[in-house]
């Protein structure tokens, strides 16, 4: 999808708009079960044993993640749908940060996907 975009300006293809909706809707989905997972995930680590997990690594929301940088990708590589991505996913960003997750590679990123749609360049 990342790929597409490009060639592709929002409105101008509608199975790639439908592409970047998904890849929104996957964003929107509620970080606090994700959170909760995670922190059942590292109970479970906690009392049967030490495995060497800190609770870090624990993979509480890979399609998000996935979902956050295809749209920091789409914003870098698109300047056309930054405004479109800014008003649609910054708000689901910002409730996944806030939310708490323990997973650092996902807070990179969601930061990365918000400089990205901010127009910083990298």
């Amino acid at each position: 999808l990342a790929a597409l975009t490009p060639h592709a300006p929002p409105g101008h293809v509608p199975e790639v708009d439908r592409g970047v909706e998904a890849l929104i809707q996957q964003l929107l989905q509620c970080p606090n079960k994700a959170k909760e997972a995670a922190e059942e995930a590292y109970k479970e680590t906690w009392w049967n044993g030490d495995d060497g997990n800190d609770g870090y690594d624990v993979p509480v929301a890979p399609v998000a993640q996935a979902a956050a940088e295809a749209i920091g990708r789409i914003a870098l590589t698109t300047s056309q749908w930054r405004p479109v991505l800014q008003r649609c996913s910054m708000e689901a960003l910002l409730g996944w940060i806030r939310s708490g997750v323990p997973d650092r590679k996902l807070h990179k990123y969601l930061f990365w996907a918000a400089a990205a749609m901010s127009g910083m360049p990298f």
